[in-house]
């Protein structure tokens, strides 16, 4: 999370969970990130995060009155009027974008002070192959994260693909 004021605690990825379906030749991953504030005034949040080529976002929810809501997708600039349009209303919005490549910004208003807010990102991505196995490939590049959780599922086939992660950078 980056943070605008220097002297406020950084907001934290309380916990993470990350599921994955892999039939065939495709994998669908849905990461599920709970964000902790831990400061005394409402903030807003900004996460910076890549994913691996090839990899495609496919859905995006936020936690409102205790319910995930889908997102709409819109063009870029009308997605960042909406979002401040909102956020002066102090209500809540929540906006990803696609920065550089394939590099998101995911920005979430408010995580009110010493409170929770969830987001949920689902992406697709074809796999490749090394030698005669599927890869999956898993991006990790969070920061500290206070808890994890993991679950791979594969669906037909009898030999699991190879893991492997990439990195922030």
């Amino acid at each position: 999370m980056v943070l605008a004021e220097a002297q406020l605690a950084p907001i934290t990825i309380e916990s993470l969970s990350i599921r994955a379906d892999i039939s065939g030749a495709m994998a669908e991953t849905t990461v599920k990130m709970v964000f902790y504030n831990p400061n005394s005034r409402r903030l807003e949040g900004n996460l910076q995060f890549p994913l691996a080529p090839g990899q495609q976002i496919t859905a995006f929810a936020l936690d409102i009155n205790g319910a995930m809501r889908p997102a709409v997708p819109v063009a870029k600039d009308k997605g960042r009027q909406v979002f401040e349009a909102i956020e002066r209303r102090r209500v809540d919005p929540g906006l990803l974008e696609v920065t550089q490549g394939n590099n998101f910004k995911l920005r979430v208003y408010p995580i009110a002070p010493r409170a929770t807010r969830t987001v949920e990102l689902t992406y697709a991505e074809p796999m490749t192959r090394r030698a005669s196995q599927w890869v999956y490939r898993l991006p990790m590049g969070y920061g500290k994260v206070g808890s994890l959780d993991l679950q791979v599922t594969f669906n037909g086939d009898r030999v699991a693909p190879t893991a492997g992660s990439v990195g922030a950078g």
